[in-house]
């Protein structure tokens, strides 16, 4: 009997409304490594997991290097992804400047110094001289997906009045920035709702997308195996619980079109307190189901941005700004800062554990994918941007060591590891950087 398929780029349809597929084994060919109606490869995926002020490199640099190392204090939540995960430290961001922070930042997301820039309101202000990593992977992709890229954000308390750098992570050129999206419903808009009538901006709160294409479900499923079947239903269920999870955030998360009797009081954000868990929580599944759709493959998400103003109230004890305890002389306020970072990697440890759970092929998406993790500077309490926190994450379609391995290199160029990464995804850019601090050497001891 022959095998049924079906094309990788099909989606359910209804009269006014289309779901994204996930990855099913009737696309793949039989060894589900590559879709069968063209050979392709299952497609490599680029993120970035952004979160500010640094590290204390004495709780987050592994203390064994090679194969057999062990996680840190600080990586220690990551324990269900560590065979997925490749530890890079000791490296600098060299980029010339000043300003530790928005050197930092620009120099770990473009490689290049920032442009100094005034008349921003604040003490100093700043621009990336280039295109953030992220956007060098888009030009690079072939075909392109239907969002280029997709922009996250969980906490708002980011600083305004410096400048571009310290509030987004992904910027086209030094003029255009692509600011992180903080409302999941936004974002899950923007993913699974590709139709609303603007004389109706709620009709999602009373017309699942799901019933509008409900016949073209019923006719796929006579014709998929059992297992397809359970992947797709998996899929469809968590599409519906998210948008139910989303309507019981706080309104300032909802977006603007949501009424505010569906909201209880108690979830509202109050005196600076910000649903952190909980929004990190629903944009972790958003992230999975676009990569497992392949809506976009390149995904950033900011944690909390450069000089981040975040206050982790889900750390006992912190009532301060992050940015004003890394400023602090206080000892027992400076002892909060290695509960912070934990507490930054738990939520990491949220969106990672969702992409390895997410079955792409024969494997998970992690698989194909290839995310780094790192921040605004190396330590924001000491100053400094060497010993800067870098970590890759996923196998990257076999172009990274698997299992991953602690890397070091004291005095290295931050430079040769985002190189390293535009290589492993494939991306057509040999080199990356300025002058002294050009790389044209990706760390090959991390590659296949």
């Amino acid at each position: 009997m022959k095998r049924f398929r079906l094309d990788r780029r099909s989606f359910l349809r209804g009269s006014s409304a289309a779901v994204a597929l996930p990855v099913l084994h009737c696309m793949l060919g039989n060894h589900g490594k590559a879709f069968a109606t063209d050979g392709a490869s299952l497609p490599r995926r680029f993120g970035m997991f952004f979160f500010g002020n640094g590290v204390s490199p004495a709780s987050w640099v592994p203390t064994a290097t090679g194969a057999d190392w062990s996680l840190s204090p600080t990586l220690s939540s990551l324990t269900e992804v560590k065979s997925y995960l490749t530890c890079v430290s000791g490296y600098e961001v060299k980029e010339g400047g000043s300003q530790l922070h928005h050197a930092g930042m620009a120099g770990i997301l473009s490689g290049l110094p920032y442009i100094e820039i005034s008349n921003t309101g604040g003490a100093f202000g700043s621009k990336l001289r280039g295109p953030s990593l992220d956007q060098l992977m888009v030009n690079g992709l072939n075909p392109p997906t239907q969002i280029a890229s997709l922009q996250l954000g969980v906490s708002r308390a980011v600083v305004a009045d410096e400048g571009s750098t310290l509030k987004s992570i992904s910027h086209e050129n030094s003029e255009q920035i692509l600011m992180p999206q903080y409302s999941p419903l936004e974002v899950y808009n923007a993913l699974f709702e590709n139709y609303s009538p603007p004389e109706d901006p709620t009709r999602i709160l009373r017309h699942s997308i799901l019933d509008a294409v409900g016949e073209d479900l019923r006719a796929l499923k006579q014709k998929i195996g059992t297992e397809d079947r359970q992947r797709l239903d998996q899929h469809l269920t968590s599409i519906a619980e998210l948008r139910t999870r989303i309507t019981e955030l706080p309104p300032e998360y909802q977006g603007a079109c949501m009424p505010m009797a569906s909201v209880s009081q108690e979830n509202i954000a109050v005196a600076g307190q910000e649903p952190l868990t909980e929004v990190t929580a629903i944009l972790a599944e958003l992230w999975a189901l676009a990569w497992a759709c392949d809506l976009t493959r390149i995904t950033s998400l900011m944690f909390s941005g450069g000089r981040a103003e975040t206050v982790f109230h889900p750390v006992a004890g912190v009532t301060k700004t992050h940015a004003a305890l890394v400023q602090s002389e206080d000892a027992n306020e400076l002892a909060l800062l290695q509960p912070i970072q934990a507490y930054i990697m738990s939520q990491a440890a949220v969106l990672l554990n969702k992409l390895k759970e997410t079955p792409e092929g024969d494997g998970n998406l992690l698989d194909n994918s290839l995310i780094l993790m790192t921040s605004d500077c190396g330590d924001a309490a000491t100053g400094s941007n060497s010993e800067y926190p870098l970590v890759f994450v996923g196998k990257c379609g076999g172009a990274i060591k698997n299992p991953g391995v602690h890397h070091r290199t004291v005095g290295g160029n931050a430079n040769d590891v985002l190189l390293t990464a535009l290589l492993a995804m494939q991306s057509g850019v040999g080199t990356i950087g300025e002058g002294e601090f050009r790389s044209e050497s990706p760390v090959w001891e991390i590659l296949t």
